[in-house]
């Protein structure tokens, strides 16, 4: 995955993780954000991603949404799907 160091917060990358909470998920979401991407979880289980990414909690790169809203999937230039 490229970098963008010199991106501005609007201008990164948005990458649509849909997953439930795991270990492997988080770790991933971490990796993006590590890289500068924005990450935006859709999940059956907010309340474990939540409580998996609290370390995280102020990062406004990460969101965290409920699997059935669907209309911000369209936002995204990048999908990843993770199947536990």
């Amino acid at each position: 995955m490229q970098e963008f160091p010199f991106l501005s917060f609007d201008q990164r990358p948005v990458v649509n993780l849909i997953s439930s909470a795991s270990a492997l998920s988080v770790s991933l979401a971490e990796k993006l954000l590590a890289n500068l991407c924005r990450v935006r979880v859709f999940t059956e289980d907010v309340a474990g991603w939540r409580k998996m990414t609290l370390p995280l909690a102020d990062n406004k790169a990460l969101e965290i949404e409920s699997k059935t809203e669907t209309a911000r999937l369209k936002e995204g230039q990048y999908f990843i799907f993770a199947v536990d």
